[in-house]
């Protein structure tokens, strides 16, 4: 470096010189600036930046060369790896669908119509995948619609029955009534409150005990007991209800309890048949009768007194004639 230095200056200083042949100075500057000793001395600076370099070089196309070599591996090794996935994928895919009996889509739109409740809708499964997710689903589903169809079946049974029983409730020729057990009336039909002279709603704010005839409350309510008790199943009587008016009307009552299933009572149904009118001709019947019994006694005792006037003239009559 120090050759180079002392080269320029001299040169430099040449080429400034104001003295003796300018371009001969120039011509000597050029040839020592462009010689073959500059250009060694500057070779031998520069020969080992050169090489510096030239082993970076080296050293950096080795570690590009080294991660090319790499990137290849990798490459191979994400081609294996994705290969294996996909192998994977497929193996998976296969057997999540053999275990669900169809695609995923499929499987879900039925889970979603059942769970709306919707079991109209007919499962057609392939053969061998009665195992299946979607051949349990159908099988679920037929299952769910026979019980759908059962209950509807059953739904309207019961209707028509209540409507059976509803028809003979309010049509039957007699008084019904459910009473609870402490003798409130739940629900009556029409001729049950036509019997006892009140409308449906009057009959409902009333007990049985308000309503009955005081003189045969106590029989009532001691029947009621028993049956309470369990000591008999039912009773009928002979009773007198109390109407609006304030006049009685004479029934005969048929009276049974419904237990619940812990066999607590539940409610009394009553049976009431108006027999007014029978016990007006049985009166008038027993009226008869003690006429007639009174008629035959009167007439008997007449039978009697005319029997002793006519002895009593017999023998009136019998002592004239002895007589002398």
């Amino acid at each position: 470096r120090a050759v180079l230095s002392r080269y320029e200056a001299e040169a430099s200083r040449l080429v400034e010189k104001k003295e003796g042949d300018l371009e001969a100075n120039k011509t000597k500057a050029r040839n020592m600036l462009f010689g073959v000793e500059y250009h060694q001395a500057k070779y031998g600076i520069m020969k080992p930046s050169d090489d510096f370099w030239t082993l970076m070089n080296q050293r950096t196309l080795a570690t590009v060369r080294s991660a090319e070599l790499l990137s290849t591996n990798l490459r191979y090794v994400f081609i294996a790896v994705g290969l294996a996935l996909l192998l994977m994928l497929r193996t998976t895919y296969t057997a999540l669908n053999d275990t669900l009996g169809g695609s995923l889509s499929t499987v879900y739109a039925h889970i979603s119509r059942i769970g709306n409740g919707d079991f109209t809708c007919t499962l057609d499964t392939k053969a061998g995948t009665e195992n299946s997710v979607l051949g349990w689903l159908a099988d679920t589903q037929r299952r769910l619609s026979d019980m759908t169809a059962e209950h509807v079946n059953a739904e309207q049974a019961l209707h028509e029955s209540e409507q059976k029983f509803r028809a003979t409730f309010e049509q039957a020729a007699v008084g019904v009534a459910h009473v609870t057990p402490d003798g409130q009336f739940l629900i009556i039909n029409q001729r049950f409150a036509d019997i006892v002279g009140r409308t449906i709603e009057e009959t409902l704010q009333c007990t049985f005990q308000q309503i009955t005839h005081a003189t045969d409350l106590d029989t009532d309510i001691s029947l009621v007991q028993h049956l309470l008790a369990g000591e008999i199943n039912n009773y009928a009587m002979e009773k007198r209800y109390i109407r609006k008016d304030g006049s009685h009307v004479w029934v005969n009552l048929t009276v049974s309890l419904v237990r619940g299933q812990a066999g607590a009572p539940s409610y009394f149904i009553k049976v009431v048949e108006d027999i007014s009118k029978r016990k007006e001709a049985q009166n008038q019947v027993t009226l008869l009768n003690t006429t007639l019994e009174q008629r035959i006694a009167d007439r008997t005792a007449q039978l009697e007194t005319a029997n002793s006037e006519l002895d009593a003239f017999s023998y009136s009559v019998s002592h004239d004639l002895r007589a002398p």
